[in-house]
């Protein structure tokens, strides 16, 4: 299951493919190094391929819940001083990442990573999120990628990816605002708006940086995905904002 989804991202026989999602893994890493951080978390760390690429010297925690994703990553990250759990651990971390991870929560489970970074004990935390861009011409890029690149199952009816993939009207049919969501995970992109998204991570703390992958100079309408770079004051610091 880990090395399905490496075949469909990063690994990709598909040169586009693979590139974007390698291109998107080069822009957080920079990002990281501009940080220096000592410390860093990485929530829903997958198969471990940012942690491989980035090399980290300091203290670094490898969050993933789910067992075969977990078991990958160990593999992945064997000879490196990185701790692999199933259960998030205590900080402080000056730097907390989520990539490709926000957008499958309901809003309880994004409440609780945002709670994550508040309560991680450094005065003031770096928060990355990487999500991706699902209206838009991009969108329609996609749609069709997914469908005969990926061979996955269709996701839109003619009339929905015209409406989102032309005039940008994303219709939520996951319900990812629902605050008595008992769900963990939603599986489908379909109906993530990284627009409303945004708005949660400016309440979160103060965005410094949203940066466009692979094209930076471009609209998120014609990106892959889009990057946040949030500075966030812990609760300890006494200053916490609310979601």
């Amino acid at each position: 299951m880990a090395g399905a989804y490496a075949g469909i991202t990063y690994g990709s026989r598909n040169w586009l493919v693979r590139t974007i999602h390698l291109r998107r893994f080069d822009n957080i890493r920079e990002l990281l190094q501009l940080r220096r951080a000592s410390s860093w978390l990485d929530y829903g760390a997958g198969d471990g391929k940012l942690i491989a690429m980035v090399q980290p010297t300091g203290r670094t925690v490898a969050y993933e819940p789910v067992e075969h994703m977990r078991e990958a990553c160990v593999e992945q990250l064997d000879g490196l001083d990185v701790d692999v759990v199933d259960q998030v651990p205590d900080g402080p971390f000056d730097v907390v990442t989520a990539l490709e991870v926000l957008e499958h929560l309901p809003l309880p489970e994004r409440r609780r990573f945002y709670d994550v970074v508040r309560a991680n004990g450094a005065a003031r935390v770096r928060c990355i999120v990487e999500v991706p861009v699902e209206y838009g011409p991009v969108l329609v890029a996609k749609a069709l990628g997914r469908q005969f690149i990926k061979r996955r199952p269709r996701e839109y009816g003619t009339t929905e990816l015209l409406r989102a993939g032309l005039l940008g009207r994303v219709a939520d049919t996951s319900n990812r605002f629902d605050e008595r969501d008992t769900r963990t995970w939603i599986g489908a992109h379909k109906g993530f708006d990284v627009r409303r998204l945004r708005a949660e991570l400016r309440q979160l703390g103060t965005v410094v940086e949203v940066r466009r992958s692979p094209f930076r100079f471009l609209p998120a309408w014609l990106n892959q995905c889009v990057i946040f770079v949030v500075d966030v004051e812990s609760d300890q610091s006494g200053s916490g904002h609310q979601c």
